[in-house]
Protein backbone atom coordinates (compact mmCIF):
# COMPACT_ATOMS: atom_id res chain seq x y z
CA UNK A 1 0.00 0.00 0.00
CA UNK A 2 3.37 2.27 0.14
CA UNK A 3 4.44 4.25 -2.97
CA UNK A 4 8.34 4.64 -3.80
CA UNK A 5 9.13 8.36 -2.84
CA UNK A 6 9.92 10.65 -5.53
CA UNK A 7 10.13 14.16 -6.76
CA UNK A 8 8.56 15.87 -9.43
CA UNK A 9 9.73 13.89 -13.44
CA UNK A 10 12.76 15.07 -12.97
CA UNK A 11 13.72 12.52 -10.48
CA UNK A 12 14.52 13.24 -7.09
CA UNK A 13 17.07 16.12 -6.50
CA UNK A 14 19.77 16.08 -4.27
CA UNK A 15 19.12 18.18 -1.09
CA UNK A 16 22.50 20.32 -0.14
CA UNK A 17 22.98 23.52 1.49
CA UNK A 18 19.30 24.92 2.70
CA UNK A 19 16.64 22.07 2.71
CA UNK A 20 14.08 24.64 2.36
CA UNK A 21 15.75 26.22 -0.94
CA UNK A 22 16.58 23.07 -2.20
CA UNK A 23 13.28 21.95 -1.49
CA UNK A 24 12.04 25.13 -4.02
CA UNK A 25 14.84 24.86 -6.46
CA UNK A 26 13.27 21.43 -7.22
CA UNK A 27 10.00 22.27 -7.34
CA UNK A 28 10.13 25.82 -9.40
CA UNK A 29 12.44 23.87 -11.81
CA UNK A 30 9.86 21.02 -12.15
CA UNK A 31 7.53 24.08 -12.66
CA UNK A 32 9.42 25.41 -15.39
CA UNK A 33 9.61 21.69 -17.05
CA UNK A 34 6.42 19.92 -16.87
CA UNK A 35 3.33 20.81 -18.72
CA UNK A 36 0.96 19.45 -16.23
CA UNK A 37 2.75 20.97 -13.28
CA UNK A 38 2.52 24.62 -15.35
CA UNK A 39 -1.31 24.68 -15.46
CA UNK A 40 -1.91 23.38 -11.86
CA UNK A 41 -3.02 25.85 -9.46
CA UNK A 42 -1.86 23.18 -6.50
CA UNK A 43 1.72 23.21 -8.01
CA UNK A 44 1.69 26.68 -7.43
CA UNK A 45 0.82 27.05 -4.15
CA UNK A 46 3.51 23.70 -3.41
CA UNK A 47 6.13 25.93 -4.41
CA UNK A 48 4.54 29.46 -2.33
CA UNK A 49 4.94 26.64 0.79
CA UNK A 50 8.86 26.26 -0.42
CA UNK A 51 9.11 29.63 -0.56
CA UNK A 52 11.32 31.79 2.00
CA UNK A 53 8.99 34.54 2.28
CA UNK A 54 6.17 33.64 4.88
CA UNK A 55 3.11 35.21 3.50
CA UNK A 56 3.13 32.54 0.74
CA UNK A 57 3.53 30.22 2.84
CA UNK A 58 0.82 30.77 4.57
CA UNK A 59 -1.04 30.82 1.77
CA UNK A 60 0.33 28.02 0.59
CA UNK A 61 -0.83 26.33 3.27
CA UNK A 62 -3.92 27.18 3.46
CA UNK A 63 -4.87 26.69 -0.18
CA UNK A 64 -3.58 23.05 0.03
CA UNK A 65 -5.63 22.48 3.24
CA UNK A 66 -8.44 23.14 0.88
CA UNK A 67 -7.26 21.25 -1.93
CA UNK A 68 -6.14 18.52 0.17
CA UNK A 69 -10.02 18.10 1.43
CA UNK A 70 -10.38 15.98 -1.83
CA UNK A 71 -8.78 12.66 -2.37
CA UNK A 72 -7.75 12.91 -6.16
CA UNK A 73 -5.45 16.11 -5.03
CA UNK A 74 -4.03 14.29 -1.89
CA UNK A 75 -3.06 11.93 -4.66
CA UNK A 76 -1.31 14.90 -6.79
CA UNK A 77 0.00 16.80 -3.53
CA UNK A 78 2.09 13.42 -2.67
CA UNK A 79 3.16 12.88 -6.61
CA UNK A 80 4.46 16.43 -6.69
CA UNK A 81 6.61 16.20 -3.33
CA UNK A 82 4.37 18.69 -1.62
CA UNK A 83 5.25 16.55 1.82
CA UNK A 84 8.78 18.32 2.40
CA UNK A 85 7.42 21.66 2.70
CA UNK A 86 4.95 20.67 4.73
CA UNK A 87 7.06 18.61 7.37
CA UNK A 88 9.79 21.37 6.90
CA UNK A 89 7.40 24.24 7.90
CA UNK A 90 6.33 21.72 10.78
CA UNK A 91 9.43 21.73 12.37
CA UNK A 92 9.97 25.53 12.10
CA UNK A 93 9.20 27.03 15.74
CA UNK A 94 9.74 30.88 14.04
CA UNK A 95 5.98 31.50 13.40
CA UNK A 96 3.25 29.96 15.25
CA UNK A 97 0.67 30.78 12.78
CA UNK A 98 2.37 28.91 9.98
CA UNK A 99 3.10 26.00 12.67
CA UNK A 100 -0.92 25.39 12.96
CA UNK A 101 -1.18 25.55 9.72
CA UNK A 102 1.42 22.81 8.69
CA UNK A 103 -0.27 20.63 11.44
CA UNK A 104 -3.35 21.13 9.28
CA UNK A 105 -2.02 20.32 5.97
CA UNK A 106 -0.34 17.21 7.12
CA UNK A 107 -3.14 15.52 9.36
CA UNK A 108 -5.29 16.19 5.71
CA UNK A 109 -2.33 14.58 3.92
CA UNK A 110 -2.40 11.25 6.42
CA UNK A 111 -5.65 10.23 5.53
CA UNK A 112 -4.40 9.32 2.21
CA UNK A 113 -2.08 5.91 2.44
CA UNK A 114 0.20 6.45 0.28
CA UNK A 115 1.30 9.45 1.39
CA UNK A 116 2.46 7.98 4.61
CA UNK A 117 6.10 7.00 3.30
CA UNK A 118 6.60 10.76 2.02
CA UNK A 119 5.91 11.34 5.74
CA UNK A 120 8.26 9.18 7.28
CA UNK A 121 10.91 9.94 4.31
CA UNK A 122 10.98 13.61 5.30
CA UNK A 123 11.04 13.20 9.14
CA UNK A 124 7.54 13.57 9.55
CA UNK A 125 7.30 11.37 12.11
CA UNK A 126 9.78 13.38 14.66
CA UNK A 127 8.31 16.87 13.56
CA UNK A 128 4.36 15.51 14.76
CA UNK A 129 5.80 14.06 17.58
CA UNK A 130 7.94 17.36 18.15
CA UNK A 131 4.19 19.29 17.74
CA UNK A 132 3.01 17.75 20.51
CA UNK A 133 4.91 20.11 22.90
CA UNK A 134 3.26 22.93 21.62
CA UNK A 135 1.31 25.25 23.82
CA UNK A 136 -1.44 25.75 20.82
CA UNK A 137 -3.91 23.02 21.89
CA UNK A 138 -4.95 23.30 17.82
CA UNK A 139 -1.38 22.37 17.05
CA UNK A 140 -1.51 19.50 19.35
CA UNK A 141 -4.96 17.97 18.04
CA UNK A 142 -3.74 18.17 14.27
CA UNK A 143 -0.56 16.31 15.53
CA UNK A 144 -2.15 13.72 16.47
CA UNK A 145 -4.85 13.50 14.29
CA UNK A 146 -2.27 12.73 11.92
CA UNK A 147 -0.60 10.78 13.82
CA UNK A 148 -3.98 8.47 14.18
CA UNK A 149 -3.86 7.93 10.51
CA UNK A 150 -0.51 7.09 9.71
CA UNK A 151 -0.77 4.44 12.72
CA UNK A 152 -4.08 2.73 10.99
CA UNK A 153 -2.38 0.27 9.08
CA UNK A 154 1.24 0.40 8.99
CA UNK A 155 2.95 -1.51 11.92
CA UNK A 156 6.31 0.12 11.08
CA UNK A 157 4.87 3.98 11.82
CA UNK A 158 3.58 2.73 15.14
CA UNK A 159 7.31 1.75 16.02
CA UNK A 160 8.55 4.31 14.34
CA UNK A 161 6.44 6.57 16.93
CA UNK A 162 7.51 4.67 19.47
CA UNK A 163 10.87 5.53 18.42
CA UNK A 164 10.35 9.22 18.22
CA UNK A 165 9.61 8.99 22.10
CA UNK A 166 6.11 10.40 21.40
CA UNK A 167 4.14 7.79 23.38
CA UNK A 168 4.71 9.79 26.71
CA UNK A 169 3.07 12.99 25.52
CA UNK A 170 0.42 11.15 23.82
CA UNK A 171 -0.79 9.86 27.22
CA UNK A 172 0.05 13.57 28.28
CA UNK A 173 -2.47 14.63 25.95
CA UNK A 174 -5.52 12.14 27.53
CA UNK A 175 -5.05 14.69 30.61
CA UNK A 176 -5.99 17.83 28.34
CA UNK A 177 -8.51 20.19 29.08
CA UNK A 178 -9.42 20.64 25.08
CA UNK A 179 -11.66 17.87 24.39
CA UNK A 180 -10.86 17.43 20.74
CA UNK A 181 -7.06 16.84 21.91
CA UNK A 182 -8.38 14.33 23.95
CA UNK A 183 -10.66 12.64 21.45
CA UNK A 184 -8.01 12.65 19.11
CA UNK A 185 -5.61 11.08 21.61
CA UNK A 186 -7.78 8.43 22.33
CA UNK A 187 -7.62 7.51 18.76
CA UNK A 188 -4.44 7.63 18.32
CA UNK A 189 -3.76 5.40 21.12
CA UNK A 190 -6.32 2.78 19.98
CA UNK A 191 -4.46 2.51 16.65
CA UNK A 192 -1.12 2.43 17.49
CA UNK A 193 -2.03 -0.18 20.31
CA UNK A 194 -2.90 -2.73 18.10
CA UNK A 195 0.73 -3.72 18.37
CA UNK A 196 0.88 -5.59 21.82
CA UNK A 197 4.61 -4.46 22.13
CA UNK A 198 3.22 -0.33 21.58
CA UNK A 199 0.11 -1.38 23.87
CA UNK A 200 2.62 -2.48 27.02
CA UNK A 201 4.49 0.74 26.30
CA UNK A 202 1.67 2.68 26.86
CA UNK A 203 0.37 1.03 29.74
CA UNK A 204 4.00 1.45 30.96
CA UNK A 205 3.62 5.18 30.96
CA UNK A 206 0.47 5.50 32.50
CA UNK A 207 -2.00 5.08 29.47
CA UNK A 208 -4.57 2.50 30.67
CA UNK A 209 -5.56 4.73 32.90
CA UNK A 210 -5.35 8.08 31.68
CA UNK A 211 -7.78 6.20 29.05
CA UNK A 212 -9.95 4.80 31.58
CA UNK A 213 -11.14 8.22 33.05
CA UNK A 214 -12.89 8.80 29.77
CA UNK A 215 -14.96 5.93 29.84
CA UNK A 216 -17.64 7.36 31.93
CA UNK A 217 -17.18 10.67 29.81
CA UNK A 218 -20.88 12.29 29.52
CA UNK A 219 -19.04 13.06 25.74
CA UNK A 220 -20.26 9.73 24.04
CA UNK A 221 -17.96 10.23 21.34
CA UNK A 222 -15.53 10.27 23.98
CA UNK A 223 -16.18 7.54 25.89
CA UNK A 224 -16.61 5.61 22.74
CA UNK A 225 -12.83 6.08 21.99
CA UNK A 226 -12.18 5.09 25.42
CA UNK A 227 -13.75 1.82 24.68
CA UNK A 228 -11.51 1.77 21.68
CA UNK A 229 -8.50 2.66 23.33
CA UNK A 230 -8.85 0.15 26.04
CA UNK A 231 -9.78 -2.86 23.41
CA UNK A 232 -6.30 -2.19 21.97
CA UNK A 233 -4.27 -2.11 24.84
CA UNK A 234 -6.15 -5.25 26.12
CA UNK A 235 -3.91 -7.15 23.60
CA UNK A 236 -0.92 -6.98 25.85
CA UNK A 237 -1.24 -9.45 28.95
CA UNK A 238 1.11 -6.62 31.01
CA UNK A 239 -1.77 -3.81 30.83
CA UNK A 240 -4.38 -6.93 32.28
CA UNK A 241 -4.10 -6.11 36.17
CA UNK A 242 -4.73 -2.34 35.81
CA UNK A 243 -7.32 -3.14 33.13
CA UNK A 244 -8.94 -5.51 35.49
CA UNK A 245 -10.11 -2.50 37.93
CA UNK A 246 -11.95 -1.03 35.38
CA UNK A 247 -13.88 -3.76 34.53
CA UNK A 248 -17.24 -2.62 36.39
CA UNK A 249 -17.14 0.52 34.03
CA UNK A 250 -17.86 -1.68 30.85
CA UNK A 251 -21.38 -2.28 32.04
CA UNK A 252 -22.61 0.49 30.55
CA UNK A 253 -21.78 -0.49 27.14
CA UNK A 254 -22.08 -4.54 27.73
CA UNK A 255 -25.89 -3.73 26.58
CA UNK A 256 -25.74 -2.17 23.77
CA UNK A 257 -26.97 -3.43 20.50
CA UNK A 258 -24.31 -1.95 18.70
CA UNK A 259 -21.93 -3.93 17.18
CA UNK A 260 -19.26 -1.93 16.94
CA UNK A 261 -19.34 -1.21 20.57
CA UNK A 262 -20.15 -5.19 21.83
CA UNK A 263 -17.35 -6.08 19.49
CA UNK A 264 -14.82 -3.90 21.46
CA UNK A 265 -16.10 -4.92 25.46
CA UNK A 266 -16.01 -9.00 24.33
CA UNK A 267 -12.37 -8.22 23.01
CA UNK A 268 -11.31 -6.70 26.30
CA UNK A 269 -13.51 -9.20 28.58
CA UNK A 270 -11.86 -12.28 25.86
CA UNK A 271 -8.75 -10.74 26.87
CA UNK A 272 -8.80 -10.58 30.77
CA UNK A 273 -10.90 -13.60 31.25
CA UNK A 274 -7.72 -15.54 30.80
CA UNK A 275 -6.71 -14.75 33.95
CA UNK A 276 -8.21 -16.16 37.22
CA UNK A 277 -8.93 -12.65 38.33
CA UNK A 278 -10.09 -11.22 35.17
CA UNK A 279 -12.67 -14.04 35.38
CA UNK A 280 -13.60 -13.49 39.17
CA UNK A 281 -14.16 -9.42 38.32
CA UNK A 282 -16.00 -10.58 34.98
CA UNK A 283 -18.63 -12.64 37.60
CA UNK A 284 -19.07 -10.00 40.22
CA UNK A 285 -19.73 -7.45 38.27
CA UNK A 286 -22.65 -9.00 36.62
CA UNK A 287 -20.75 -9.13 33.17
CA UNK A 288 -21.40 -13.17 32.53
CA UNK A 289 -24.60 -12.91 31.89
CA UNK A 290 -24.32 -10.79 29.53
CA UNK A 291 -22.02 -12.08 27.81
CA UNK A 292 -24.35 -15.09 27.37
CA UNK A 293 -27.27 -12.91 26.07
CA UNK A 294 -24.65 -12.04 23.10
CA UNK A 295 -24.71 -15.49 22.12
CA UNK A 296 -28.90 -15.22 21.33
CA UNK A 297 -26.99 -11.94 18.12
CA UNK A 298 -27.16 -13.05 14.99
CA UNK A 299 -23.21 -11.18 14.06
CA UNK A 300 -20.82 -14.03 13.46
CA UNK A 301 -17.66 -11.86 15.50
CA UNK A 302 -20.13 -11.23 17.79
CA UNK A 303 -21.19 -14.89 18.33
CA UNK A 304 -17.27 -15.89 18.49
CA UNK A 305 -15.97 -13.59 20.98
CA UNK A 306 -19.22 -14.39 23.31
CA UNK A 307 -17.96 -18.31 22.96
CA UNK A 308 -14.48 -17.51 23.98
CA UNK A 309 -15.28 -15.73 26.95
CA UNK A 310 -17.64 -18.08 27.94
CA UNK A 311 -14.64 -20.59 27.22
CA UNK A 312 -12.16 -19.05 29.48
CA UNK A 313 -15.17 -18.17 31.80
CA UNK A 314 -15.58 -21.80 32.50
CA UNK A 315 -11.85 -22.60 33.50
CA UNK A 316 -12.55 -22.48 37.01
CA UNK A 317 -15.99 -23.78 38.97
CA UNK A 318 -17.05 -20.02 40.20
CA UNK A 319 -17.61 -19.12 35.90
CA UNK A 320 -18.77 -22.13 35.38
CA UNK A 321 -21.36 -21.73 38.02
CA UNK A 322 -22.07 -18.44 36.35
CA UNK A 323 -22.31 -18.92 33.33
CA UNK A 324 -25.04 -21.82 34.54
CA UNK A 325 -26.98 -24.80 32.14
CA UNK A 326 -28.70 -21.56 30.24
CA UNK A 327 -25.38 -20.55 29.04
CA UNK A 328 -23.70 -23.91 27.99
CA UNK A 329 -27.15 -24.72 26.26
CA UNK A 330 -26.74 -21.59 24.38
CA UNK A 331 -23.61 -22.34 23.45
CA UNK A 332 -24.45 -25.80 22.16
CA UNK A 333 -27.36 -24.18 20.27
CA UNK A 334 -24.49 -21.99 18.77
CA UNK A 335 -22.42 -25.14 17.84
CA UNK A 336 -25.30 -26.76 16.43
CA UNK A 337 -25.68 -24.32 13.85
CA UNK A 338 -23.42 -26.27 11.47
CA UNK A 339 -20.75 -23.43 11.09
CA UNK A 340 -17.39 -24.74 10.77
CA UNK A 341 -15.64 -21.52 12.02
CA UNK A 342 -17.77 -21.48 15.25
CA UNK A 343 -17.31 -25.78 15.89
CA UNK A 344 -13.67 -25.20 17.68
CA UNK A 345 -14.41 -22.19 20.52
CA UNK A 346 -17.61 -24.09 20.84
CA UNK A 347 -16.04 -27.31 21.46
CA UNK A 348 -13.46 -25.87 23.71
CA UNK A 349 -16.57 -24.36 25.29
CA UNK A 350 -18.09 -27.46 25.95
CA UNK A 351 -14.90 -29.23 27.34
CA UNK A 352 -14.32 -26.77 30.34
CA UNK A 353 -18.26 -26.78 31.07
CA UNK A 354 -18.56 -29.93 31.40
CA UNK A 355 -16.29 -30.29 34.48
CA UNK A 356 -19.14 -29.24 36.06
CA UNK A 357 -21.41 -32.21 36.67
CA UNK A 358 -24.95 -30.29 36.64
CA UNK A 359 -24.22 -28.91 32.79
CA UNK A 360 -22.63 -32.15 31.63
CA UNK A 361 -25.90 -33.73 32.85
CA UNK A 362 -28.11 -30.81 31.55
CA UNK A 363 -25.91 -30.49 27.93
CA UNK A 364 -26.04 -34.35 27.61
CA UNK A 365 -29.69 -34.35 28.03
CA UNK A 366 -29.85 -32.14 24.95
CA UNK A 367 -27.91 -33.95 22.47
CA UNK A 368 -24.41 -32.54 23.08
CA UNK A 369 -22.87 -35.97 22.61
CA UNK A 370 -24.01 -36.60 19.10
CA UNK A 371 -23.11 -32.89 17.84
CA UNK A 372 -19.65 -32.90 19.16
CA UNK A 373 -19.28 -36.33 17.70
CA UNK A 374 -20.06 -35.23 13.83
CA UNK A 375 -16.91 -32.97 14.28
CA UNK A 376 -14.80 -36.24 15.32
CA UNK A 377 -14.30 -36.75 11.96
CA UNK A 378 -12.97 -33.60 10.95
CA UNK A 379 -10.26 -32.63 8.76
CA UNK A 380 -8.95 -29.82 11.43
CA UNK A 381 -6.79 -31.58 13.23
CA UNK A 382 -7.15 -28.75 16.09
CA UNK A 383 -10.88 -29.72 15.67
CA UNK A 384 -11.16 -33.38 15.55
CA UNK A 385 -9.01 -33.47 18.43
CA UNK A 386 -10.83 -30.83 20.89
CA UNK A 387 -14.28 -32.91 20.04
CA UNK A 388 -12.56 -36.37 20.98
CA UNK A 389 -11.67 -34.21 24.45
CA UNK A 390 -15.33 -32.91 24.68
CA UNK A 391 -16.87 -36.55 23.66
CA UNK A 392 -14.42 -38.18 26.31
CA UNK A 393 -16.15 -35.38 29.00
CA UNK A 394 -19.60 -36.19 27.72
CA UNK A 395 -19.35 -39.96 28.02
CA UNK A 396 -18.53 -39.89 31.97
Amino acid sequence: MELQFSTAQNGKHKMDGDPMAAILANLEEGLKSTEELDSSPIAVEIVNMAAPDVKRQERGLREVINYSLEERNREYINRRDGIAPIVKLLRSGENATIRNLAAHALANMAIYTPSHRSIVAEGGIAALANALNSTDASVRERALTALCNLCLTDDSIRVSVVQANATGRIVESLGSADDATVRAALMVVSNLSVNPAVAGTIGEQGGVAAVARHLGSGDAEKSKFALFAFASLSGNARNHPQLEGHLRELSRFIGQQDPTIEIKVLTILVNVSGNPSGQTLIVQHGLAGEVIRKLDRDDYTIKVLAVQVVQNLAMSDQGCRAVDTIGARKVLQVLKLGNPQLALPCIHAITNLTTNAAIRKALQDDGALAAVQRYESSADPAVKDAASRAAGNLRI
